[in-house]
């Protein structure tokens, strides 16, 4: 098998380019190495091994499906915005200030929504407790 190197000029510079510390012609003698040693890799290799690597390769992978997440009551939607609204300035929401918000009499109530949009996905604690936004 024979390595053509110059299928593509453009990629030994984009990898200089990234690479600062490498010329364009450092980068192609890098790469043209790089690609050697895996086709003499290949040609060592027992065919069960080739034949596992071509099967990977040939594998495409399905991407992931989107979160899906419950529906948000309203008082849970006011208290995310809150929420995402104070982390944002990196600031901590407190319990009493979405109290507040929600115009609840009692600050047990904001704490269950708060627990409510962890248990739904929508926020997470960290090991100290503080809040976060689930990804």
């Amino acid at each position: 098998m024979e390595l053509n190197a110059g299928r593509a000029p453009g990629a030994f510079a984009d990898f200089a380019s990234v690479n600062r510390d490498m010329s364009a012609a450092e980068a192609k003698a890098f790469g043209t190495a790089f690609l050697e040693s895996i086709i003499t890799a290949c040609k060592e290799a027992p065919p069960e091994t080739l034949t596992a690597m071509k099967t990977m390769l040939n594998t495409v992978s399905e991407p992931e499906p989107p979160v899906q997440r419950p529906a948000l009551t309203d008082i849970e939607s006011k208290a995310l915005i809150f929420i995402q609204d104070r982390l944002s300035r990196d600031e901590s929401p407190s319990v009493r200030d979405l109290r507040g918000i929600l115009s609840f009499k009692s600050s047990r109530s904001s704490l269950l929504v708060i627990n409510k949009l962890i248990e739904k996905g929508y926020l997470r604690r960290s090991h100290v407790g503080r809040l976060f936004l689930a990804t």
